[in-house]
């Protein structure tokens, strides 16, 4: 199967950068070429960094508490936020992984100007079909 496809050509360069350094996906989506949202996440010392991925124009970036009460589909608290195209959200999500970022962050609600709701995935997208697509070499367990 052919794969559309990412435009501008950088971002494949991003997206494959955050598969190599832990990043899961959720692809959520009536079917798969038609998907919504895609979910990217990483868990990592106290913070889960999530990206909303929904077209070249509109994709979040957020690094939010781990936690019990971390959720990477409406996350109510962050230490960081970033709302813009897709290789500026991405790179500065990239950025900030390089330069760390102090536990001790003052953690507030995204914002929530755009509809729908920034970092928010809806309902109906969450009963979409999903696909999880590991990070790069996660082992599978191959257990019969």
């Amino acid at each position: 199967m052919m794969r559309p496809p990412i435009e501008p050509a950088e971002s494949a360069d991003l997206l494959s950068w955050l598969k190599r350094h832990g990043f899961a996906a959720w692809h959520l989506g009536r079917e798969p070429a038609q998907l919504s949202v895609i979910v990217l996440f990483r868990e990592h010392s106290a913070w889960v960094d999530v990206v909303h991925l929904r077209g070249a124009n509109r994709v979040e970036a957020a690094r939010l508490p781990r936690g019990e009460s971390a959720d990477i589909w409406r996350p109510d608290k962050v230490a960081w936020h970033y709302y813009g195209r897709v290789v500026a959200a991405l790179t500065a999500l990239r950025n900030l992984i390089e330069q760390g970022c102090d536990p001790s962050a003052e953690l507030r609600e995204p914002p929530r100007e755009a509809q729908p709701l920034p970092l928010w995935i809806t309902d109906d997208e969450l009963r979409t079909k999903k696909a999880f697509s590991p990070p790069s070499g996660y082992p599978i367990n191959k257990e019969r």
